[in-house]
């Protein structure tokens, strides 16, 4: 019972048809004290992000079909709304022996007021199939996710695999181009510095070639006037590994190396970075791109 009452008050829905299990509107899956709790509320864009490309659409949710939610409607309500009618709540195990039955399964996941439902294949093997339009149901590598400037989709690499590709939109990536190129011989070495160190998106392996695309632009304008080019070092290159459903806080920063290893760091939380991102472009005078969250 106790289990049961810390859940609703993180903001879970009561499953009336199954009284020992609960629905979390607060995604993935857990347990509080033997109650299975769906999570399907991002605390970040940088989670919503995360969860979504490395959880969802690497395990073959290739379908979705995405909302904003309206002004008038409680989002929670929505959630709860969401995941009575299409049932995404459903162990691992469930999931398994549906695949091998060549049923579909689906997953929920928002952030504020937007959301986005995933499916994986067969057709018309699920609810969401019968209650979309074929002109609805999208296909990720037909047509990318647009988030917050990130453009998530899935691309065939180098080794003629096809892999989950977040980059940076390409509209905002040509804005934020132009931006830092004019700025790139009117500001000091140190503003360009924190400027790059402070680029509101984390560095996924696509965000990482366009961050050091922008470096080099920048790098070529400030050498042909004679002054000094900018270290590689400015960048931050190493993504950061966040819990995608709790909100982040002053303390440990996980980071993933690329030899496979994490080290953990004392930082600080991301909002007060792009509070830092805001100043220095305020003090530049020129308007500053939205951050992602």
């Amino acid at each position: 019972m106790a289990a049961r009452q810390k859940a609703l008050r993180l903001g879970a829905c009561p499953n009336k048809n199954a009284p020992h299990f609960v629905r979390s509107c607060a995604s993935g899956e857990t347990t509080m004290g033997g109650t299975m709790v769906y999570r399907c509320e991002a605390a970040s864009a940088a989670g919503f992000v995360q969860q979504l490309a490395c959880s969802y659409l690497s395990n073959g949710y290739h379908y979705y079909v995405v909302g904003e939610i309206p002004e008038r409607k409680d989002p929670r309500a929505v959630d709860a709304a969401m995941l009575e009618r299409y049932g995404p709540e459903l162990s691992r195990f469930q999931r398994a022996r549906r695949k091998r039955a060549g049923h579909a399964n689906v997953q929920y996941l928002r952030f504020r007021r937007f959301f986005v439902l995933l499916a994986t294949g067969p057709r018309g093997a699920h609810p969401f199939y019968d209650e979309h339009s074929p002109a609805q149901v999208r296909h990720i590598r037909e047509q990318p996710i647009t988030f917050s400037g990130y453009s998530i989709g899935y691309h065939r690499g180098v080794d003629r695999k096809w892999h989950v590709s977040v980059r940076i939109h390409p509209d905002r990536y040509r804005t934020l181009r132009a931006f830092l190129l004019e700025q790139a011989v009117r500001r000091s070495e140190g503003e360009l510095a924190l400027a790059f160190a402070k680029l509101p998106f984390e560095p996924y392996a696509p965000v990482r070639r366009q961050f050091l695309a922008m470096l080099r632009a920048v790098n070529e304008v400030r050498s042909r006037v004679g002054l000094e080019r900018l270290d590689v070092a400015v960048l931050r290159l190493r993504r950061r590994i966040v819990r995608p459903f709790v909100e982040e806080g002053p303390g440990v920063t996980t980071e993933r190396r690329e030899d496979g290893t994490t080290t953990r760091t004392m930082g600080t939380r991301s909002a007060l970075l792009r509070e830092e991102w805001r100043a220095a472009a305020d003090g530049w005078g020129v308007p500053l791109l939205p951050s992602p969250a």
